[in-house]
């Protein structure tokens, strides 16, 4: 399907070139993008996870398999525009450069470590990115001693929730031991998200909403 783009989110022009594939939101995106364009000051669906790795990890390599995962899922490719009509769609680009940062505080004062984490997640926080600029994850890693990282990893709840980032954590991991290993990683993505945006597109919708009124018919309390 051919669609025409209006570069109306902001001022950044999308590159053609770098198109692979182009379909429309589901419900609950489209939600999310009318409250990230309604209160933009108020990045709610920008999340911030962090976790500690131990052991000797290689921050080269890392940053390789982050950027490998990229590569492999196309809703990690993904940013959002709005055609001339206002529809807003979502884009998969053919590739996206990880947004990474990387620090090394093992001979920091625990003091000095504590006080940089809380700055960088402070600040990365209140910068999500642009929507139309894909991916909308980003990766700040802290090493914080001989042996022990912090990994700080935004993600916007528009391409990954609850249950899809831990497929994609897995994901770095096994893509980071292939690499150390000198194998080939993984690239095969399994079932793509456009599929489900096709599928949701073909349901019935008056029949959901029947069933849906029928189930909720005894609830009178907003939820």
């Amino acid at each position: 399907m051919n669609w025409t783009i209006s570069s109306a989110m902001n001022e950044r022009k999308l590159d053609r070139r770098n198109v692979a594939d182009i379909y429309p939101l589901t419900p609950l995106q489209e939600g999310m993008l009318f409250h990230e364009e309604l209160e933009p000051e108020l990045p709610a669906y920008w999340v911030r996870t962090a976790m500690t790795i131990s052991g000797d990890l290689r921050p080269d390599r890392y940053r390789q398999a982050w950027q490998h995962t990229v590569d492999r899922y196309p809703v990690l490719r993904t940013g959002f525009v709005r055609s001339k009509s206002g529809r807003p769609l979502q884009v998969v680009h053919k590739s996206a450069a990880l947004d990474w940062h990387y620090e090394d505080l093992a001979h920091a004062s625990p003091d000095e470590i504590a006080c940089r984490l809380s700055e960088l997640g402070e600040t990365h926080d209140r910068q999500p990115p642009e929507l139309n600029r894909p991916p909308l994850i980003r990766i700040v890693l802290v090493r914080v001693d001989e042996s022990e990282y912090r990994l700080l990893w935004w993600k916007h709840n528009i391409v990954l929730d609850g249950w899809s980032w831990p497929i994609v954590l897995r994901s770095v991991f096994e893509t980071y031991e292939d690499l150390l290993q000198g194998r080939e990683p993984a690239r095969d993505s399994g079932a793509e998200f456009s599929g489900y945006v096709a599928w949701l597109a073909a349901q019935d919708r008056e029949a959901a909403k029947a069933y849906w009124t029928d189930y909720l018919a005894g609830c009178s309390d907003p939820a």
